[in-house]
This record gives structure tokens, C-alpha cells and sequence, in this order.
């Protein structure tokens, strides 16, 4: 852009206004099955950006419904790399690495193209369930922050809750309907986030969990083998089960 002029390697187009923009975004999106955004940091960048301009024309909601989640492939690289193999996670240096090729950064087709290659090719196998992150993240973790600040819940379990866009809000709602919100994590948690009908209980010892899950369920039922995700998990709530029968999880 230059002087309210948008040029196309030197060439001036006709730019299509914000509001249109994302509207016809959506409507590309909404011709997919339930997509997920893939993007090299959009989860710090791209993410907030893009949730901001929706939110001031009144799309958000519409765009939520309408996308599954995003994985950023900067995260994933990060966790599945270790650090000693690769000089640094930048997207050139990954493509470069992993697919031998090199590419103009910051030439949005190439950008695209050039990301595909690198996840077709070596993250697809990586990622889990667990690297999809809702749209409504920032949002989540926001909603967090008081409880964040005053230490009554430790980050990894808002995050966890934030990726499946669960917030304090749902929290508080599951509270009010009587309905027990049971967070199943690999490792040992005490805290109850403060609130009744609401807490965290720890997975078997010697269950293969590579990752946590979130999941509401009525007070005093039972679960048992229940695949929230693709590991599996046992755990119970307080009080007795119901002739030990595993009802699907009440999910926010």
C-alpha cells in the first residue's frame, strides 16, 4: 500500500474493501469441511489480527462456526524438533531443511506454497489432536488472566482448556447447571479453580495419555475407556456411577 493505492509488483489493483474481504473469506471457508487454518506463528501474529477484524464487523461468531481450529506450525515445529537440529524455526530455514528448497519470504503465494510442501511432507505425521487450537483461544486465556495473576490455577491447565475453547465462562455456566467439569491431565492437579461442581481430577497411574482432555459431565457418573481423543483415559467423578455405564461427555 502507498498513499491508499494498492500495487501488485508495481502494477495499482483495485482493492476490495475489509468488511468484503472477510466475508468472502468465510465464504470460502464455509465451501470446506470444518477447516482448519494452518499458518508458520499465526497463533502470536495472524490469529489476534484476523479475530480483531472480525470481531469489528460482527463476524466472529460466524467465523467460529465456520473453522474447526488453527494449527500453527511454528508450535508444532518447536515441539517435535529438538533444538540441536535445526539452526532456528523460521519457516525459510524449516523449507529449506526439510524440503531443499529455497523461497521468496514474504510473497503470500509463496509463503502458502512453500508451507504446504513443508507440512505434507514432514509435520502432517507430527501433529495431533492436541496442535489444533480453537479460534477462540486468545479470547479463553484472556478470561483467565485474574485467576493466572492470583496463582489459583496454573498456566498449562488454562491453556489446555483454552485450546479447546473452554473460558471461564463455561466454567462458571457448568457450575450454575449442576454439572460436574472434570479435566483429565497426565500429571497430578489440586486445584478446583474455586468453584462447586468443578474440578480436576488426575488419570489413572500407567494410562497411556500423551495429552490432556477436557470434558463436562453430570455430576456422579462414571467413565471408564472413554476416547475423548485418540488416547484413552480412566477417570470418575465424585460419587457413584450409574451401574458403571460411560455416558458421552456434556462438552461446552
Amino acid at each position: 500500500m502507498e498513499r491508499n493505492k494498492m500495487y501488485v509488483r508495481g502494477q495499482i489493483v483495485e482493492p476490495v474493501s475489509l468488511h468484503k474481504a472477510l466475508l468472502d473469506f468465510i465464504h470460502f471457508l464455509k465451501e470446506q469441511n470444518q477447516p482448519i487454518i494452518l499458518g508458520h506463528n499465526i497463533c502470536n501474529f495472524d490469529i489476534p489480527v484476523i479475530v480483531n477484524k472480525l470481531k469489528e464487523y460482527n463476524l466472529f461468531s460466524t467465523f467460529c462456526k465456520t473453522v474447526k481450529g488453527f494449527i500453527d506450525t511454528m508450535k508444532v515445529a518447536t515441539k517435535y524438533f529438538p533444538k540441536h537440529d535445526v539452526e532456528n524455526f523460521k519457516q525459510q530455514t524449516l523449507v529449506k531443511q526439510f524440503v531443499g528448497e529455497n523461497y521468496l519470504a514474504h510473497n503470500a503465494i509463496e509463503d502458502v506454497d512453500s508451507l504446504k510442501t513443508l507440512y505434507d511432507s514432514k509435520l502432517a505425521l507430527l501433529v495431533k489432536s492436541d496442535d489444533v487450537f480453537a479460534i477462540s483461544y486468545h479470547n479463553c486465556m484472556d478470561s483467565y488472566s485474574g485467576l493466572l495473576s492470583s496463582k489459583i490455577v496454573s498456566r498449562p491447565v488454562c491453556i489446555q482448556l483454552a485450546k479447546d475453547g473452554i473460558s471461564l465462562k463455561h466454567l462458571k455456566l457448568a457450575s450454575v447447571r449442576d454439572r460436574t467439569f472434570v479435566y483429565i491431565t497426565a500429571g497430578p492437579q489440586t486445584n478446583v479453580l474455586g468453584m462447586p461442581n468443578t474440578q480436576i481430577i488426575q488419570t489413572v497411574p500407567g494410562q497411556n495419555v500423551s495429552a490432556a482432555h477436557t470434558g463436562v459431565y453430570p455430576a456422579g457418573m462414571m467413565t471408564q475407556q472413554y476416547p475423548v481423543s485418540t488416547p484413552q483415559f480412566t477417570a470418575a467423578a465424585p460419587g457413584q456411577g450409574v451401574n458403571n455405564q460411560s455416558p458421552p461427555p456434556y462438552k461446552i
